[in-house]
């Protein structure tokens, strides 16, 4: 039997949840934020699609799993004031909680098992067998305009 809809509740990561953007604090990172904004300016002003600023943007970053991981941490030390809470007190009235986000696993995956969420949907990075940045996986669910709307 499927659960009513209001008995599943989305989070969406950056800012409901954690008080930072995960691409952004990769970007300070490794010295390449004003490259990411100026990516960013240009998607939101329609100068290039979506799905191509996000394939620039991680082909200048080029993060490791470790950077991954390590931004997940990140997201637990800038949790929202109260985010925990909530996610608790909805668990209490036997709510599912998920997390939908464009960003990328591990690091939402870290995030979300500190807080105890089961589910989450999120990007995914090709890495090689060391660790590294191959490039953006191109079945990651959340990659086009508009997927989680």
């Amino acid at each position: 039997m499927q659960k009513p809809l209001y008995d599943i509740i989305a989070f969406d990561l950056d800012s409901p949840l954690v008080t930072v953007e995960g691409l952004d604090e990769l970007a300070r990172k490794n010295g390449h934020h004003q490259q990411i904004q100026l990516i960013t300016q240009k998607a939101m002003n329609g100068l290039i699609p979506f799905e191509q600023s996000l394939h620039q943007k991680l082909d200048l970053l080029r993060p490791s799993q470790s950077d991954l991981v390590e931004l997940g941490l990140t997201y637990i030390n800038k949790l929202t004031p109260g985010a925990a809470k909530i996610v608790n007190i909805l668990k209490l009235l036997k709510k599912q909680v998920i997390i939908i986000t464009g960003n990328f696993h591990p690091a939402v995956s870290v995030l979300a098992k500190h807080l105890r969420i089961k589910h989450f949907i999120c990007n995914k990075i090709i890495f090689d067998n060391n660790g590294n940045y191959r490039s953006l996986d191109p079945h990651s669910p959340l990659i086009k305009p508009g997927a989680k709307g």
